[in-house]
């Protein structure tokens, strides 16, 4: 009903609209174009525009003669596309008779009005109305009262008029968003964002032509200042999601520019906009902002437009006096004195000679084969003169082909084969997919003969290789599929085999490593296009393999071999099932539900002696098979419960599956997946009378969660044998699929539906296990059981950074941390024969620490302080995540411990971890607990200026660390930690004692020299980035230290800037140099190397966002007098740029600059 009545309103609207444009009712027409939807259809547009923008009012004769500005017109055309509609049809020869068209049309605009300027983007303000007129004519004369009227500021010899408006825009935030105002206003995110919305009528920024039709209806019945009403009434329906973003000048930026594409509620932005401009008309608003010139035609529109009349067409001069220049011409100084652009010597030309060349001819298998076999080699320089070659041939043509042929090649040696096949996954992450801001490297050959190749190669590989190749495939599917890559489904179909199901098995992994990206992907058109495509295809053939498949498991049933492979083709088969039922339930499975889940059902119970595993420790296909089940049914119990009439046999037969499976290793996924299935139903309160009996809880309390939550023996001998990784482990959450994990969501999950009564029950075995240890204290397992399970009953909510943040009414955590906790606590000595206890204690401290008091977090930090010291690694690592969560727990945005908590302890923290890592006795094992490391980074944070008398210690003892693991570098976590720790020790320690800088560059200068010598990659991009923090301390001096002009000319080498992570570090470290000594860089003579290094970044796509930002440093701290012979030919350079490879971060980036300086 709601829909009739929705359609009996378009029709009516319809009609009024009709009835306006036949009686030439132009008030009422233009009160339908500014609300609700608009003027509807393209055919009502086709009638109604002429009449709004006032068709045949003008009478100017034009020109023959070409316009200066037709070679840009000639590059942008064939780079417009169509808008998407249904409507347009999107084929070659109608986009290029539309290309055509539009270029015919913008050209007659500038000849018959030689004085306007052509603008990137006047194009894509075209293409609309052509697609709605269908012709050139009526276009024409659109555009040119659309130019004439509405965006004449624009097509003035500059934008600076343009730029104006959008301060303008600026003002307006500043009114009705105060809190977006500040936030542009702090990080100095210039309006530059929406110069695009206002060029093109936001034309450039919105795909969909319907929406693009409803702004255009709008905007020509309304003022030319209009669009930027719009713009900041579209800022402001954003504002929640753009307070949200990251505070970050980049992130804040690109956010903006998406806010037309996002947008889906239209009509309200442009209602919103209307009331904008009758509260802040343009008057008042350039008042409160900045007066535009007076020929602008935001201030003779109102004069002009009413002037015009179709029955007695005016010349425009008779409106606005031109003569032969634009009317802001006179407003707009232009400079006409030319540098010749050879006066810039290119010095990246001689960065170029230093750089490798090798014929792409020499690819072959042997010399890729030998080459990775020596990045397997233990001598350095031999890795790295590998490395290069690869690095130097893989963007070769036919680079790829021979790569694979040596994965796929038997006779060579597995490693090399696995190191090939490792290579050509990263290979494929680094370059399949492109963008406008990357550089295609891959060739279209290449690709295509990827493609052709990589679904055999998956089918016959060992399953070692198969997890690498099955990498590089769902990456080529997500970037191809379907649309580059159609014949990927029926390749796949075509290959299964009615017998061979080895042949089966690669298929079907080969399926599921395509599809299983779609468990964690969001709902959309293009998603669901694809997954219908795939059902089309696939299913059928899957029915029949599925079938088959139960049909040879039963007749195999005493043959141990082809149950195996057998089992595993099942295991693949139910992990594709989940994939292509992740995002809804195809009509497929709908209709064959009954059918799947019977044999669903049937493997959950199945038992067969020839099918299970001989080893306890690792799952068996049949386990396997058994856990996809699992998961199946969760997803069914928690999406498509309506349909799901099995549920409650499944129920019945997990239950009574958890009470019954053995504790072996290789069921633990299966019993996680079995109670996380059970989670899901309890939670949902339309299944909750199958839980309802008050045994039902006791009996899930009793023989599932507490057999589940005891630790296991294998954890035990994991907290003594490896203490890293147990940690690691339980902090960082990889053992989420454990069954102590299992066993507490499943509380969780009881806890929402039954809170009073698993409390209830969940205590009686906490008292009975706390108990039981008061009464034996070597019995120490019934302690650790018991404050895990009081923890799980505790936690309602938890996040990362709070721990938890909401907690069970019933249960008191304070006063279980001083009955239970504390002891544990007080001394570090104590329980001797159960550090794991210890470890509890202090897991408890930082899962509450934001429900326990402040005066209680105070008196546990020296606690926790003392156990640092603790002998056992385990335990030692627990307190330092514990005081590292401490100093960075915040309530009401005030850290809890300020540095006057953290003051007193900071020596004995330190202290205490520089010790325990002292006692590593190898690069490789000091910088494994980055845990250790990540706390002193924080306690010197937290401690701030106070660290003052703590940092010729701490600064030595880094260093020292520093030293040795700079060695041989392992574990990123803890060099970035490490780094950061010095970053913050050299901040904090130099603004109270700025003597303080000579101590860290006489202790690190000769750390990172020997870095830098090394060729130490890893290190190289924090070693620029301490370098400059340290650098801008000499500010005000007026020159460089001696130390850091000896490094200038070493770090301005072309091989420190071919290393990618490199570049954003080296670019803020000249920029501390410009800073501190520009005038002296330039009368040195080191400013051309520092533009040719401009010059390398700019033409990069990658980082030409760097180039801009070195670029600015040197206009903004190099004198005048240096730059005069400079700029002239890097604007030209940049001018060049985007003609040829022009991209919207780039333009994005000059206009920033322009706008800077």
């Amino acid at each position: 009903m709601e829909n009739r009545r929705r359609r009996r309103k378009s029709v009516s609207r319809v009609t009024q609209i009709s009835q306006a444009i036949k009686g030439r009712d132009l008030a009422t027409l233009k009160d339908l174009a500014r609300t609700g939807a608009g003027l509807e259809t393209t055919r009502l547009r086709r009638r109604a525009w002429p009449l709004l923008l006032n068709f045949r009012s003008l009478v100017d004769p034009g020109t023959t003669s070409l316009h200066p500005d037709e070679g840009q017109v000639d590059l942008d055309v064939p780079r417009t596309g169509l808008p998407k509609s249904r409507e347009i049809r999107h084929t070659e020869h109608a986009v290029q008779r539309r290309q055509e068209q539009l270029r015919s049309t913008v050209v007659s605009v500038l000849r018959m009005y030689p004085w306007l300027s052509y603008y990137q983007g006047f194009h894509e303000l075209t293409m609309p109305f052509l697609c709605v007129f269908g012709s050139e004519k009526p276009t024409q004369e659109a555009m040119r009262m659309v130019a004439l009227f509405f965006v004449r500021d624009a097509m003035s010899p500059g934008l600076e008029h343009v730029m104006q408006q959008l301060q303008l825009l600026y003002v307006l935030l500043k009114a009705i968003a105060p809190n977006v105002h500040n936030l542009l206003e702090e990080l100095q995110v210039p309006p530059f964002f929406a110069i695009s919305w206002v060029l093109t009528w936001f034309a450039h920024d919105v795909d969909d032509f319907a929406s693009i039709c409803r702004i255009y209806d709008f905007l020509i019945v309304s003022p030319p200042m209009q669009v930027v009403y719009v713009a900041a009434a579209l800022v402001k329906h954003s504002e929640r999601e753009v307070l949200a973003m990251e505070r970050d000048f980049a992130m804040v930026h690109t956010g903006l520019t998406k806010l037309p594409q996002q947008t889906k509620e239209w009509d309200s932005v442009l209602e919103d906009s209307w009331y904008l401009k009758s509260e802040y008309p343009e008057t008042k608003l350039q008042q409160m902002g900045c007066m535009l010139a007076r020929k602008s035609a935001v201030n003779t529109f109102a004069a002009t437009w009413t002037r015009l009349d179709p029955a007695r067409p005016l010349p425009f001069t008779a409106l606005v006096a031109t003569k032969a220049n634009h009317p802001l011409a006179e407003a707009t100084p232009t400079v006409k004195n030319a540098t010749n652009t050879a006066q810039w010597p290119l010095v990246i030309a001689t960065m170029a000679s230093a750089t490798m060349i090798i014929e792409m001819a020499q690819v072959t298998q042997q010399s890729l084969a030998q080459s990775l076999q020596q990045t397997l080699s233990a001598n350095a320089q031999e890795r790295k003169q590998a490395e290069q070659f690869l690095k130097s041939v893989e963007h070769g043509e036919h680079f790829v082909v021979p790569l694979l042929q040596l994965v796929n090649s038997t006779e060579a040696d597995e490693h090399i084969r696995f190191a090939a096949s490792l290579y050509f996954k990263n290979f494929v992450r680094r370059g399949w997919a492109t963008s406008d801001e990357t550089e295609d490297t891959i060739s279209a050959a290449d690709r295509q003969a990827v493609k052709s190749e990589l679904v055999g190669l998956m089918i016959s590989a060992p399953k070692k290789l198969q997890l690498q190749l099955g990498e590089a495939v769902s990456i080529i599917a997500e970037c191809d599929f379907p649309e580059r890559w159609p014949e990927l489904i029926t390749t796949l179909v075509g290959k299964l085999s009615a017998t061979d199901f080895h042949v089966n098995n690669g298929i079907l992994q080969t399926a599921h490593t395509v599809f299983k990206g779609w468990r964690s992907a969001f709902r959309s058109d293009e998603l669901y296009a694809k997954i219908n495509y795939v059902l089309n295809e696939f299913t059928e053939a899957y029915m029949q393999v599925f079938a088959t498949t139960d049909r040879l498991i039963g007749e195999h049933a005493n043959n141990r071999a082809a149950l195996q492979v057998l089992l595993h083709s099942l295991n693949l088969l139910c992990q594709i099932y989940y994939d292509l039922n992740c995002q809804d339930l195809p009509p497929f499975f709908e209709d064959h539900m009954a059918e799947f889940m019977q044999t669903f059902h049937k493997y959950l119970v199945y038992t067969n002696v020839q099918a299970e595993g001989d080893d306890d420790d690792v799952a068996g296909d049949l386990e396997e098979v058994k856990a996809s089940i699992c998961e199946i049914i969760e997803l069914y119990a928690n999406r498509y419960e309506e349909d799901f009439a099995q549920l409650p046999q499944f129920v019945e037969t997990v239950w009574s599956m958890l009470t019954t499976v053995g504790a072996a290793h290789k069921y633990d996924t299966l019993v996680s997946r079995g109670m996380a299935f059970l989670r899901t139903v309890v939670r949902n309160p339309r299944q909750r009378q199958l839980f309802a009996n008050g045994d039902s809880l006791q009996l899930i309390c009793e023989r599932i969660v507490i057999p589940n939550a005891v630790l296991p023996t294998a954890d035990e001998e994991l907290f003594e044998d490896d203490p890293m990784q147990f940690v690691r482990r339980d902090v960082e959450g990889s053992d989420a699929g454990s069954r102590r994990e299992a066993a507490a969501d499943l509380v969780r999950g009881l806890l929402d539906q039954f809170g009073a009564e698993t409390t209830q029950a969940m205590s009686r075995f906490i008292m009975q296990s706390l108990a039981q240890y008061a009464a034996n204290s070597a019995d120490w397992r019934q302690k650790d059981v018991a404050m895990f399970m009081a923890t799980s009953v505790a936690v309602v909510a938890s996040v990362g950074a709070l721990g938890a943040t909401r907690v069970n009414s019933l249960v008191d955590v304070a006063d279980f941390y001083n009955t239970h906790v504390v002891p544990h606590l007080r001394a570090v000595d104590s329980d001797r024969d159960a550090p794991i206890l210890k470890a509890d204690a202090l897991k408890y401290v930082t899962t509450f620490r934001s429900q326990l008091p402040h005066d209680v977090l105070v008196q546990a930090l020296p606690m926790l302080t003392a156990h640092l010291a603790h002998p056992d690694t385990a335990v030692a690592t627990y307190a330092a995540v514990a005081i590292e969560r401490l100093l960075v727990l915040k309530q009401q945005g005030v850290l809890r411990l300020g540095a006057s908590d953290v003051q007193p302890h900071a020596e004995a923290m330190l202290s205490h971890i520089f010790t325990a890592l002292a006692r590593a006795d190898s690069p490789q094992k000091l910088a494994e607990n980055d845990y250790l490391m990540k706390t002193v980074m924080r306690v010197i944070l937290a401690s701030r200026t106070s660290i003052l008398p703590l940092a010729p210690a701490a600064l030595e003892a880094l260093a020292r660390i520093l030293a040795e693991v700079s060695k041989n570098p392992s574990n990123p976590r803890f060099s970035h930690f490490l780094f950061e720790a010095l970053g913050a020790l050299a901040r904090f320690a130099c603004a109270s004692d700025a003597s303080a800088i000579a101590q860290f560059e006489a202790t690190l200068f000769p750390i990172f020299q020997n870095i830098l010598q090394q060729d130490v990659a890893e290190f190289m991009p924090y070693v620029f980035q301490i370098l400059a923090q340290l650098l801008s301390v000499h500010q005000g001096s007026g020159r460089l230290p001696d130390a850091y002009v000896a490094l200038l000319q070493p770090l301005l080498q072309p091989a420190l800037w071919a290393a990618q992570p490199n570049i954003p570090a080296l670019v803020r470290l000249l920029q501390s140099y410009l800073q501190i000594g520009g005038a002296q860089l330039a009368a040195e003579g080191s400013l051309q190397p520092i533009l040719g290094v401009f010059q390398r970044l700019v033409a990069s796509r990658a980082n030409d966002h760097h180039a801009f930002a070195l670029l600015l440093a040197v206009t903004l701290y190099v004198p005048e007098s240096a730059l005069a012979n400079v700029l002239r030919p890097v604007l030209v350079l940049c001018l060049s740029r985007l003609q040829t490879s022009r991209t919207p971060k780039f333009v994005r980036n000059f206009v920033h600059y322009v706008g800077a300086i």
